[in-house]
């Protein structure tokens, strides 16, 4: 019985993403050089989504504007990155998960503030799948809703996303 209490917290272990770094240039600071370099283009035109596009190696895609269309971002800081790629992926392939809080939200990991959260295949670049946590009224009535990137766009639009 002592056995089990004393290896208990190896099997309890929880996942816990890696922080990830965007420099100046676009470039993704933090994760195995085997997945090539890393880059995300930021752009926040006026009064239209923000233009997102990301390259993993070889692979890169543009977010389309059915999922850019819901993030309030503005700016370069008011984005956080994180990854895994040493979980088991039998459920989940190796990501990129990149935060994007509205202007003047307060950031946090495992954040309750208002935020879009898009979820990137390491291995190909595509969107795995859009997380959106808003507030209601006075912070009462958090909603949350997970979303394949299916639901929000027709196939066609995500098909062109794909950057050669």
């Amino acid at each position: 019985m002592l056995a089990a209490f004393a290896l208990m917290p190896m099997a309890v272990q929880a996942h816990v993403d890696r922080v990830l770094h965007l420099r100046s240039d676009g470039s993704v600071v933090g994760v195995p050089p085997r997945f090539g370099p890393i880059a995300l283009d930021l752009r926040f035109p006026r009064n239209q989504p923000p233009l997102v596009a990301l390259r993993i190696g070889p692979h890169g895609i543009r977010l389309p504007n059915c999922i850019a269309k819901l993030i309030a971002s503005r700016r370069r800081e008011d984005i956080e990155l994180s990854g895994s790629w040493y979980h088991e992926q039998s459920s989940l392939p190796y990501y990129i998960s990149v935060d994007f809080y509205a202007p003047g939200v307060k950031h946090e990991r495992l954040s309750v503030n208002p935020h879009v959260n898009v979820l990137f295949s390491l291995h190909d670049a595509r969107v795995l799948s859009v997380s959106e946590l808003r507030s209601g009224w006075l912070w009462f009535g958090q909603s949350y809703r997970r979303l394949e990137p299916e639901q929000l766009c027709r196939k066609h639009e995500l098909r062109s996303a794909r950057l050669p």
